[in-house]
């Protein structure tokens, strides 16, 4: 039972996850780590929230093997990091969430054009559904951010 947060950036959501579900390991993984992880870790801890079920790994996401019954988590990764993640997920026959973020022509598709941004996002984003067999994509609050939506897959054998 482990989360990878494949480029995970900061650090935020990975620590977010160990502290909510705190019977179940959490992978970051970056290629470097950043100041502001320990400074969220150091921040729980002085509001009574000692976090102990998340590490991070500073390593390309390339390498990282998935353990099985795992959950792989990619967060507004660019461009090809997206793709290494759910590539490594679907090797792994584990379930995914994906909030793409920058989706270049040529990692998924040859060539999207006479579109508006929000019209290639979301037609990007669709292509990566089908390619991955997502069971569901979702969104947040376009508010939040405008690359807001969310590629879901959960796996019905062993693997997750």
């Amino acid at each position: 039972r482990r989360i990878y947060d494949l480029a995970c950036g900061h650090g935020l959501l990975g620590i977010l996850f160990a502290w909510r579900f705190k019977d179940v390991e959490v992978v970051c993984v970056d290629r470097e780590r950043r100041d502001a992880f320990d400074h969220y870790l150091n921040v729980a801890i002085e509001c009574g929230h000692r976090i102990e079920n998340v590490k991070v790994t500073e390593s390309d996401i390339r390498e990282v093997q998935i353990q099985r019954r795992s959950f792989v988590v990619c967060i507004h990764a660019c461009n090809e990091a997206t793709k290494i993640a759910l590539d490594s997920a679907t090797r792994a026959d584990v379930p995914f969430a994906a909030m793409p973020c920058c989706i270049r022509d040529g990692i998924y598709f040859r060539r999207m054009s006479h579109l508006d941004e929000q019209a290639r996002y979301t037609a990007a984003v669709g292509v990566i559904a089908g390619l991955y067999g997502a069971d569901k994509v979702t969104a947040i609050d376009v508010r939040i951010t405008n690359r807001n939506l969310i590629v879901m897959k959960r796996v019905m054998g062993d693997g997750g």
